[in-house]
């Protein structure tokens, strides 16, 4: 029976031939379904093969790329962007706590000179003032002057021959400006000046 079927869906069928097939879809129920469920398939397959099916498709797949393709690349960006913000804050927070860090070791880095008993000592300081260590006279300075301010600790006697703006001398007394560029600082008792020479 499903010849039958097949050869009248392909057109090959007579008149009488149909007729016959007709006759007996009525009286058989197994028949009429696998006619009606053949009839479907091919309406099915007849809507998908119109001319414009193979335009349409090429259409809908070009179409389809195009949405998958900008998916994936704003899916890459979005990646790329989240990976470039993590190593722009590890490079800054880097950059920062480098930057402290090594500020707080600079600004914690002394030079200590003693001058021994019965000796004078010559010292050129970071800025490029000379400083001359009496006997028995101790000079604490940092490693490097900022532009702003540039402290020194001393102990004893010690003749400057200042070369920028005066810095600031701190010891047992209160904390004094130099005044001249070349100048002479002694500290023997607590509260004692400055003593230019």
């Amino acid at each position: 029976m499903s010849e039958l079927i097949d050869k009248y869906f392909a057109g090959e069928m007579t008149c009488e031939e149909k007729k016959d097939l007709f006759d007996r879809i009525e009286s058989d129920e197994a028949l009429k379904k696998e006619f009606l469920r053949m009839q479907n398939v091919v309406a099915l397959t007849q809507i998908l093969s119109c001319q414009d099916d193979s335009e349409t498709s090429r259409k809908g797949k070009q179409h389809f790329m195009q949405l998958l393709f900008r998916k994936r690349l704003k899916r890459a960006i979005t990646v790329s962007l989240k990976y470039a913000a993590v190593f722009a804050v590890l490079v800054v927070g880097t950059f920062y706590t480098a930057k402290l860090y090594l500020s707080e070791e600079f600004g914690k880095s002394y030079t200590i000179v003693t001058a021994p008993k019965g000796q004078r000592v010559k010292i050129e300081l970071p800025d490029g003032t000379i400083a001359w260590l009496s006997p028995c006279s101790r000079l604490r300075f940092a490693a490097s002057f900022n532009e702003t301010d540039r402290k020194i600790e001393l102990d004893g006697a010690t003749y400057f021959d200042v070369a920028k703006n005066p810095g600031i001398v701190t010891s047992q007394s209160p904390n004094s400006r130099l005044p001249t560029p070349s100048m002479g600082k002694r500290r023997d008792t607590p509260g004692s000046g400055f003593v230019p020479k």
